[in-house]
């Protein structure tokens, strides 16, 4: 077990080591602040070592081909819950029409008010989503049914 966490740790430094000029340069042109910036390195290496092992997989798998995201098989899409389908459950009715366009992940918003301002994620069959909110909770049954 002690090996697996120590191969951990060496993957994290060598991603950070290959990307923390460029990591750095960005969020320094955004916020300067330099505790902050400690602090997203802190978070990042907390949520690495908490990843779980098929995540870690599929991130290895990535880095191989860099430019995943661009094949043809990655079709993502923004839209606004109430104007395509009214509601969640009607999102989950149309999940047979994404399917058709093969869209594999979508990001949603539903609509202007406070309450409904809470965005939430319906992930393709290539990701997670464990946030504990209402929406959060239907887009994870909505990801089931996708996949």
């Amino acid at each position: 077990m002690v090996r697996n966490v120590n191969n951990t740790e060496k993957i994290f430094a060598q991603r950070m080591e290959k990307h923390q000029d460029e990591l750095r340069w960005l969020y320094m042109e955004l916020y300067g602040n330099d505790a902050m910036y400690a602090e997203l390195c802190e978070q990042m290496h907390d949520y690495y070592l908490k990843r779980s092992t098929e995540l870690k997989k599929r991130d290895i798998k990535k880095e191989k081909n860099p430019d995943w995201f661009k094949e043809k098989e990655m079709l993502g899409m923004m839209l606004y819950i109430d104007n395509f389908a009214g509601n969640l459950k009607g999102v989950e009715k149309k999940l047979a029409y994404l399917k058709e366009c093969n869209v594999s992940s979508s990001y949603a918003f539903s609509g202007y008010s406070e309450r409904k301002i809470r965005r939430w994620i319906c992930r393709g069959r290539f990701s997670e989503s464990k946030t504990r909110s209402r929406y959060n909770e239907r887009s994870c049954q909505i990801d089931r049914k996708m996949s």
